[in-house]
């Protein structure tokens, strides 16, 4: 999942104040001393964080993990020279980093991976951190400048795959709805074109992450609903998110591809049409995340929209 839109701070302006001595241009962020923190609306429990960073003028980035709820918890500095990849915990130093040089083009790369009870650190493929975490503890992203310029570019993020909810027909057991228009064509789930009808997992779920493919065919219209009560209609008493045949340069509005259907549009599409496309979403709270082929193609609050 790439967290950066490449023309916006979407996802990354959640914080007190809007983005401010910040510009993102081509997918690369930039910014000086003074700005403001960017936080942004993912958290996350286990994950994989990579990017690539630079700095100027001395610089010194702080990738902080904000816990939920109370917004206290780790900090990593990225710097050239020493001290880069020191990790802390509030007041306490957990790892003291290590010496980084300057390189020919300027571009550091970063691993953060949280698994197994442990939070690691790598620069530039060499381990700078590795301390335990608590389990039960779930953070979010904040970048800030300490000092000096600096860029981020590349940012992603992965989270561990989860139980597979449809694998073949055996699965369609733990759904509710009209199975008679709905076939397994191997690992693929079909409609059949002259069916009308919804599939509904019997289990209800709070916060996830959902993944999936699908490939719609011409004039396709269909959605993946979430938060949707049993028996309510998805578009009207949940959030369905769209997927619908349209052409690529059709107008953006609340019913295109990838918008919560009547409400919010997207913010872009990433999907190709008559292809298979991969779809990760993610329902963290009040905050709602999707994307497609790995571009984040909608985000929003749900706190700022009462009807949904």
């Amino acid at each position: 999942m790439n967290l950066l839109r490449p023309d916006s701070f979407a996802g990354w302006d959640h914080g007190a104040e809007p983005p401010r001595g910040w510009t993102i241009a081509d997918g690369v962020l930039t910014g000086t001393r003074g700005a403001s923190p960017l936080l942004s609306g993912y958290t996350f429990g286990d994950f994989e964080v990579r990017f690539e960073w630079n700095v100027a003028d001395r610089g010194s980035w702080q990738l902080a993990l904000p816990e939920v709820p109370d917004g206290r918890g780790l900090c990593l500095t990225l710097c050239e020279g020493a001290g880069c990849g020191r990790l802390t915990d509030g007041a306490k130093e957990l790892a003291p980093g290590v010496a980084v040089g300057s390189r020919g083009d300027g571009w550091h790369a970063v691993r953060l991976l949280r698994a197994d009870g442990k939070l690691r650190a790598w620069i530039d493929d060499a381990i700078a951190a590795e301390v335990e975490v608590d389990p039960r503890r779930r953070f979010g992203l904040e970048l800030s400048l300490l000092a000096g310029r600096g860029a981020i570019r590349s940012l992603r993020a992965a989270e561990p795959s989860g139980r597979p909810l449809l694998r073949d027909l055996d699965d369609l057991a733990e759904w509710n709805g009209d199975k008679k228009s709905w076939r397994m064509e191997g690992d693929e789930l079909v409609l059949d074109p002259h069916g009308l009808g919804y599939l509904r997992s019997k289990k209800e779920y709070a916060n996830f992450t959902a993944s999936f493919e699908y490939k719609a065919a011409n004039r396709c219209n269909s959605g993946f609903a979430i938060r949707t009560p049993p028996g309510g209609w998805p578009s009207g008493d949940g959030m369905e998110i769209q997927i619908q045949d349209r052409p690529l340069d059709a107008p953006s509005d609340e019913h295109s591809q990838m918008a919560i259907y009547g409400n919010v549009p997207p913010l872009a599409r990433a999907d190709r049409r008559g292809e298979w496309n991969s779809v990760v979403i993610k329902a963290d709270g009040w905050m709602i995340s999707v994307w497609v082929n790995g571009e984040l193609v909608n985000q929003f609050n749900t706190l700022h929209h009462p009807e949904l």
